[in-house]
């Protein structure tokens, strides 16, 4: 008769796996689990990958091979986004750098970032992240002293600056280059939404420092004088 799924027959049928592991082999299973593919780490201990799974399991505390890695799902949580699939968009985009990992959760590899890859990322573009939706952190620590140094809106926050309501206007400006501006996600209640504009604070003080709209309004009201003395000649 055979013996029912217990925790005693587990015990028996991993008793080989548990065994003779020295503290430095289990040092680097722990280190390099998940950041080396599983047949090459068994390799260089003598293991075979099904044993690095029970014995990260049974002997590290229940490591897996995500632990030592940050995957798309879990630099989504860190950074307030909703959905990984965005993560994977700013890689495209060049945002941040990211790579194939050595194992699979479903039919694809799983993404695999850096901590320094996320750091340099948060830093260079702070307003990718959803400040309000952040868990505290380091990473967030650092996402809001860079708003704190120099805020950023969209351009309906900006428009007050220049006593506007009408977003049309801060468009015109940013399509002439008078203001300085990036692409902001607009993110939906489900994770996903478009692109907008975004401006700092140091570009709206630049503009506002030399604001070429008075010039500019001279010199339409002088075009257009002059058009009408063209049209009304012509009749």
């Amino acid at each position: 008769m055979k013996e029912p799924l217990t925790d005693r027959r587990l015990d028996k049928t991993y008793s080989n796996a548990l065994k003779d592991w020295k503290p430095e082999e289990l040092e680097i299973l722990a280190t390099e689990y998940g950041r080396m593919p599983a047949v090459e780490l068994g390799k260089k201990l003598g293991r075979s990958p099904n044993a690095l799974k029970v014995v990260s399991y049974r002997k590290l505390e229940g490591l897996n091979q995500r632990s030592n890695i940050y995957t798309a799902r879990a630099v989504a949580s860190i950074l307030g986004i909703a959905c990984s699939k965005t993560i994977v968009q700013w890689m495209n985009k060049g945002y941040i750098k990211g790579q194939r990992a050595s194992f699979a959760y479903g039919a694809t590899l799983c993404w695999r970032f850096e901590y320094d890859d996320i750091l340099q990322c948060i830093k260079t573009r702070p307003w990718l992240c959803n400040l309000d939706k952040m868990e505290q952190s380091y990473f967030r620590a650092v996402v809001l002293q860079e708003y704190e140094r120099d805020p950023w809106y969209n351009t309906r926050e900006a428009a007050a600056f220049f006593g506007r309501i009408d977003i049309n206007v801060i468009h015109r400006y940013i399509a002439r280059g008078w203001l300085e501006a990036f692409r902001l996600p607009v993110t939906g209640k489900h994770g996903h939404g478009c692109w907008g504009w975004g401006i700092r604070k140091s570009s709206i003080d630049a503009m506002l420092a030399k604001d070429p709209r008075a010039a500019h309004r001279r010199h339409t009201l002088k075009e257009s004088r002059r058009r009408n003395k063209e049209i009304k000649g012509q009749y």
